[in-house]
Parts: C-alpha cells; structure tokens; sequence
C-alpha cells in the first residue's frame, strides 16, 4: 500500500500537541471510527483484498483494537448504497510497551488518497493515551518502507536466523 499523504504526516513522534489531525488526511465524505463486531465481515474483506493475514479478528474486535476508514451515506461511489462502507482497517495489538499495527489495508479503488495515513495517524493517537504504552510498532514489506518512513518511523530489517531480511522491515515510532 502505498499513500499519497504519507509524507505530509512526517513528525508522528512530537509532542501530542502537535499531532495532526487524521481528518486532515481524508478525502471528503470519509472518517476514521472504532470498529464494532458488525464489521467483522468487512474488515476481513478489506484485509483480504490487500491479501493481508492477522491475529483473529473477532477477538481484535472484542478487545477494541481494530479502527476502520468508512465511506459516509451518500458519498462518491456509495451514494447508491444508502450505506456506511468499510473502505480501510487497521488491526493493532498492544504487546508490553508497544502497540503493534498488525495490519493496515485500503480498498484498492481508495488507495492513495490518504486513507493509509490517516488510520496509522488515529492508531498513533490513540496509542498515546495507553497507559504503559511507549511505542508503536509495524513489521511490512520493504515496498512500504517510504509510507511508514514517511510517518516518522525509524525502519530497520527484520532479524531472521542468519541475518537480516531485505524483503521484511520493522518500523518503530517512539510515541
């Protein structure tokens, strides 16, 4: 995934005060809310798309660690449906003193209006109230390394036995 507002979200580290906004990142017409079991079904269509595997996602649901990108009524190409539309996810999980984005994914046709951004910009902002909480986490693919370096993640390989892996990254945004 890739996203065109990535770079304008640069400074995710810096005071909370000086935090952006994630509305700011979004098209018109669509927002950054909590998940709740009824987009269970959604959330995994929209990880799937991205072909993207996680922890279970009830039990992420269960314990408030999914956020979801959803298309207002009435909007752009859901006008029709007369419906919210899940159009993004991200799953997170908190391990110790880090909250982990185990997932973020957007529909493909949303890619690169800064949906990505935003959700990442919530979990950020989100995770700064935990208590215990001193760091968030990602783990990806070395094609995302520019989205997540973008956001102020300081990205690293992933150790593997024997070395390190060029084609999986570890970004780490201390909070």
């Amino acid at each position: 995934m890739t996203d065109g507002a990535a770079g304008d979200a640069e400074g995710l580290s810096g005071d909370a005060d000086d935090l952006p906004d994630e509305q700011a990142f979004l098209p018109e017409g669509i927002r950054i809310r909590a998940a709740d079991p009824d987009d269970r079904l959604d959330v995994v269509r929209v990880l799937d798309g991205a072909m993207l595997q996680t922890n279970d996602v009830s039990e992420r649901l269960r314990a408030d660690d999914v956020l979801v990108a959803v298309a207002e009524r009435g909007t752009g190409d859901d006008a029709e449906r007369g419906a919210e539309t899940v159009v993004g996810a991200a799953v997170l999980e908190t391990r110790g003193e880090d909250r982990h984005l185990d997932a973020v994914a957007v529909r493909r046709a949303r890619r690169d209006r800064g949906i990505g951004s935003a959700l990442v910009v919530r979990a950020v902002r989100d995770a700064r109230v935990l208590a215990g909480v001193s760091r968030v986490t990602a783990e990806f693919d070395a094609e995302l390394r520019e989205f997540y370096a973008g956001l102020g993640f300081e990205v690293e390989p992933v150790s593997v036995e024997g070395g390190d892996s060029p084609e999986r990254l570890r970004g780490t945004l201390p909070l």
